[in-house]
């Protein structure tokens, strides 16, 4: 496995490349295309000592993927592959973003909600393994 010359548990701009690259390969593979990305490198003002973190906004549809500078010293050393599944379990938080929501939230009308974006999670991954409507039309 490939180490990158950074003290112990700091990740570098080169991690940070790795990182948006596989964030990227996730937000495509995953056809979250209806949310705005950001991708940075500093460290969770929330959570200090994680690998990497994510914040979201299921109203406007943003969220900002990071990776952290610092990794605290019970963590691994960062590598490619510590960086890049760091990225790809960041990116899956938003995608269960708006269930989990519906989930925390008090004040749901029924579990219609709930049912609507457990179908909509599902037609995703239909898009993304069978190809969306469009896709199949042009076949």
């Amino acid at each position: 496995m490939k180490k990158f010359k950074s003290d112990r548990h700091t990740t570098n701009s080169k991690h940070f490349t790795i990182f948006k690259k596989e964030a990227r390969l996730w937000i495509d593979r995953l056809g979250l295309k209806d949310w705005t990305f950001y991708l940075e490198h500093r460290d969770s003002k929330d959570y200090p000592g994680c690998l990497a973190w994510v914040t979201f906004y299921c109203e406007t549809l943003v969220a900002t993927v990071g990776l952290s500078k610092t990794w605290g010293e019970e963590q691994e050393i960062p590598s490619s592959f510590e960086v890049k599944r760091c990225a790809m379990h960041e990116v899956y938080h938003v995608l269960f973003a708006r269930l989990t929501r519906l989930a925390e939230s008090r004040y749901i009308h029924g579990i219609y909600l709930i049912n609507e974006e457990e179908h909509a999670l599902i037609r995703r991954f239909e898009n993304v393994f069978y190809g969306s409507s469009d896709t199949k039309a042009k076949m």
